[in-house]
């Protein structure tokens, strides 16, 4: 199961993601449709009659979530400290305990410890890009992993707070980041 793309030239295939997950920054699809890639579904090439072109359905896609671009400099695995407002949406947390026995319980509905708090603490998962080709960088919350991304406003006050900020949010030739 995912999107996969192949060069007609060299056959080279390749994974590109899974429905709207993609394993690549938009920069990398952007770079395999110049070199010729094309959509490659069950041994054919896309843009037949029943299946739309996978690298030209990740790129046009709002809900792709791309990985984060190349020359990031910042960590993606180090948690941040982001100050939010109250339109931070959590998700519910499911706790498991494993029983003596080997048997696993899970307790459903329990509330987001960090929901209703102005600083939370979240780890950015990649990049997001509306139909006019503007960037979200992705957040995921580190408790309930409920995603978001964070306004311009918010990521200009980080870069002025926090010095690693202002590194990772370097401009990757002009593209990604939380600086657009």
């Amino acid at each position: 199961m995912g999107e996969y793309i192949k060069n007609p030239k060299t056959g080279e295939e390749i994974k590109i993601g899974v429905l709207d997950q993609c394993f690549f920054s938009r920069d990398d699809l952007l770079r395999f449709q110049r070199e010729g890639f094309k959509g490659f579904y069950a041994g054919e090439y896309d843009n037949v009659a029943h299946r739309t072109d996978s690298l030209q359905l990740m790129l046009k896609n709002p809900n792709t979530l791309y990985g984060l671009p190349k020359g990031c400099a910042f960590d993606p695995e180090v948690h941040v400290l982001i100050v939010k407002g109250s339109d931070f949406k959590h998700h519910e947390v499911i706790l498991q305990k494993k029983g003596n026995r080997g048997s696993v319980y899970n307790y459903m509905g329990l509330k987001c410890q960090q929901e209703g708090a102005n600083e939370i603490y979240a780890v950015m998962i990649g990049e997001r890009y509306d139909k006019e080709g503007n960037t979200r960088t992705i957040f995921q919350c580190d408790c309930c992993e409920a995603l978001f991304s964070i306004t311009k406003e918010e990521a200009e006050r980080l870069k002025r707070e926090h010095p690693y900020w202002s590194e990772w949010s370097k401009p990757n030739e002009g593209k990604g980041g939380a600086s657009k």
